[in-house]
């Protein structure tokens, strides 16, 4: 038999091993979506980011329903990539296609840098949680109200900054969170979908980041 924390490692490897691999499945299924997106009318992109708004509730909710997870993960990473189409046209029309890849090759490295980081930290920040929680609902809050009171570049740009620690931290936590909870195969597509919005929270807000300076 094995030491519990050699037990508790190996555990930790192998859930890290599904997170990642149901992660690739989202990008792939979002990567589909970008490539429906081309053929999706403009009207219907607000009633889609509804919905994607609606999923990410149901899983909050749901989340005892674990044999829902995989469906509503999937779901929400399809229609992700179809309504991300319009901003990466956006940005490329703006910047070129080389910026943006660049951009997103970019994001791909800080987010490995920091799950690294979060992953091999011996201490566990579940403590991080309710502050996480608190500072996302607030970012949530504050570009709700972009929609109504327009905000200032320079406004935006601190907003945009704000947003990238704040989503550069959680990936720290929700790698830190693999290696120290225990996870059964029902959490796995929840945990991936979290690492997923990790990703394209940093992708976007770092091409707005990189928009502003390129703008000015």
């Amino acid at each position: 038999m094995y030491p519990e924390h050699a037990y508790t490692r190996t555990a930790s490897h192998d859930a890290l091993k599904k997170v990642l691999s149901f992660f690739s499945v989202l990008w792939l299924l979002s990567g589909i979506g970008v490539i429906l997106g081309q053929f999706v009318p403009y009207s219907i992109m607000m009633p889609l980011m509804v919905v994607e708004f609606v999923l990410i509730i149901a899983m909050i909710f749901v989340r005892r329903a674990k044999r829902a997870g995989k469906g509503l993960a999937v779901t929400f990473a399809l229609i992700s990539g179809i309504t991300l189409y319009p901003a990466l046209t956006y940005y490329v029309g703006s910047m070129g296609g080389e910026i943006v890849l660049a951009t997103f090759i970019s994001t791909a490295v800080i987010f490995a840098a920091y799950g690294l980081i979060g992953y091999r930290m011996n201490k566990n920040l579940v403590g991080w949680s309710s502050y996480l929680f608190i500072a996302v609902i607030a970012l949530a809050v504050i570009m709700l109200l972009g929609f109504f009171i327009p905000f200032s570049s320079t406004l935006s740009l601190v907003i945009s900054m704000g947003a990238v620690l704040l989503f550069s931290l959680y990936t720290v936590y929700d790698f830190n969170q693999i290696r120290h909870q225990y996870i059964e195969d029902e959490d796995i597509p929840f945990i991936a979908i979290g690492l997923y919005l990790d990703f394209i929270n940093l992708f976007l807000h770092l091409l707005r980041i990189i928009n502003y300076f390129n703008r000015n």
